[in-house]
């Protein structure tokens, strides 16, 4: 319990700046972790020693820069998309970037691994410029929405099958909650990616239509009606030309993030690895510093302030429970198991993840990396923000139970003498790092404080007041006990993941274990390290 608390007053200290990725401040704590886990007696898990380096990349498109015109049919009139009011450019990490050639309408783009949905069935890609709808269809579950959605997901599934460009057109819900003169105010706002060759879809250009610029691209087809029916319903026939060339060139000031993910490594009874390995993760990073005079109390009450002038000013965003405690945790974690008399049966990888709070880059860097070198993980175990701000009474596990890893948490909460409970009625599952193995098909589970007893008002309470502010720091009323025993909880779901003689398996008919992935059961191994 004391070297919880000593971890975390050290990691959410002042002089960590907010562990922004790719600050000293970050860069020291990564140092501190890889201390912690040697001393503990863990072996280094990347290529070289302790870091991974994340090749990360802040992108900030330059709008002036781009252009998007259309063709209709050959040597037929021209239209030229206005900045803006049309179209906005889309962030991708290359200096400059062109698209030309033929356009075909995909309606939302989805590929459903279950059979309920197809708008891919029998098209050709290859070379195309493609018009694809924003959204996902209502009738899936929201974790499955929050994968099929996201632009990354469909941006990966298009360029799969060879397309050249991407251009989304804003569905009418998305329209309606967030305008699209809100959206074109953050066009020049850095985003942040990776840039590796085991991911080259990651290089497509991309861009975005006003929901009027998409109707009268795919006019041909019906316009707002035909997007109106492609959010409803399938595309029965596959992709649609829509005998349209289109040409786009954007130009983007593309700069790289210099952070490493912290890998250590507990050999499992095979010590070349053999076995497909387990991986626990924690973010080590968070939103670094505000601007001077951005006073913290926009969320924190005038109450909170008073009694800790010092916040009034504070500009430091520490971290705390978000997730210097988090980190804490899993160096407990780790140093139990690496204590254990004897090896479990399989590697046990310990990872500080970085650029979790910028889109979970570190852990999807580490997760493509380890599915490349046809290591694929058995299982993740994510720890991220765990509350323990009150005594805990339930432990939650978003994620666990798609899999056969339900069984495995439930017992591990029991033995605590605690219960499995519900976590907050938000869609967590896609909001931390633990996603980044459950979408390439690692049965995956994110361990969060349940709600029984002080547990959803500390939660709201939290979220009102401190989360992402500078008061989210180490002298809240941390209940370390607590922390133990989510500790405990964590050791012995990992310990008993690692020495299962089967690994965890998806529930029949779940979407992610149905899916096209990289990794999952009769995967390849081998003990590469995840460079």
């Amino acid at each position: 319990m004391a070297r919880i608390e000593r971890d975390l007053n050290w990691l959410a200290d002042d002089a960590r700046q907010g562990r922004l990725a790719g600050s000293e401040g970050y860069n020291a704590a990564a140092a501190y972790v890889s201390a912690e886990m040697a001393r503990a007696g863990l072996r280094p898990g990347a290529q070289g020693g302790w870091s991974q380096p994340v090749p990360l990349r802040s992108v900030s498109p330059i709008p002036e820069a781009a252009s998007l015109s259309a063709t209709f049919g050959v040597g037929g009139p021209a239209w030229t998309l206005s900045y803006g009011a049309d179209f906005l450019p889309g962030a991708t990490a290359l200096n400059k970037a062109t698209c030309r050639g033929a356009a075909v309408f995909v309606g939302l783009g989805i590929v459903d691994p279950l059979g309920r949905w197809n708008d891919l069935k029998g098209g050709d890609l290859a070379g195309k410029s493609v018009v694809v709808l924003e959204g996902a269809p209502e009738t899936f579950h929201h974790d499955e929405q929050a994968l099929v959605s996201s632009r990354r997901s469909k941006t990966e599934t298009l360029a799969q099958r060879g397309a050249q460009c991407v251009l989304f057109v804003r569905n009418a819900d998305a329209a309606k909650a967030r305008p699209w003169i809100r959206y074109v105010s953050t066009v020049r706002r850095p985003s942040t990616t990776w840039v590796d060759p085991v991911e080259p879809w990651r290089m497509t250009p991309t861009a975005t239509l006003s929901r009027a610029a998409g109707a009268r691209l795919i006019a041909s087809v019906g316009g707002d009606d035909a997007l109106l029916a492609a959010a409803a319903a399938p595309m029965a026939a596959g992709p649609v030309d829509l005998d349209i060339s289109i040409d786009l060139s954007l130009a983007n000031k593309v700069a790289p993030i210099e952070s490493a993910n912290v890998l250590g490594v507990v050999r499992g009874r095979d010590d070349n690895g053999s076995a497909r390995p387990v991986v626990v993760t924690a973010h080590l990073d968070h939103v670094g510093e505000r601007a001077p005079g951005f006073a913290m109390a926009n969320r924190a009450d005038s109450t909170d302030a008073n009694q800790n002038p010092r916040r009034s000013t504070d500009t430091i965003n520490n971290g705390a429970m978000d997730n210097a405690l988090g980190v804490a945790i899993m160096l407990e974690v780790a140093r139990a198991v690496a204590s254990r008399p004897s090896p479990l049966n399989r590697d046990i990888i310990f990872a500080a993840v970085t650029a979790e709070e910028s889109g979970l880059h570190g852990s999807d860097y580490l997760a493509a990396r380890l599915a490349a070198a046809s290591n694929c993980p058995v299982a993740n175990i994510n720890l991220d923000m765990p509350l323990t701000l009150f005594p805990i009474e339930d432990v939650a596990a978003f994620g666990a139970d798609r899999s056969s890893l339900a069984s495995f948490f439930e017992a591990a909460v029991l033995r605590e003498g605690l219960r499995p409970g519900e976590g907050p009625a938000l869609n967590l599952f896609a909001r931390s790092d633990h996603f980044s193995f459950a979408r390439r098909g690692v049965p995956s589970a994110f361990l969060f404080v349940g709600m029984a007893g002080a547990g959803r008002n500390a939660f709201e309470d939290f979220m009102k007041r401190h989360y992402h502010q500078p008061s989210d720091e180490s002298d809240l009323p941390i209940d370390y006990a607590s922390a133990l025993k989510i500790a405990n909880v964590a050791r012995r779901l990992v310990e008993a993941v690692a020495d299962a003689d089967a690994p965890p398996a998806w529930n029949a008919g779940d979407y992610f274990g149905a899916m096209d992935r990289p990794c999952g059961e009769g995967a390849a191994s081998s003990i590469q390290s995840p460079s």
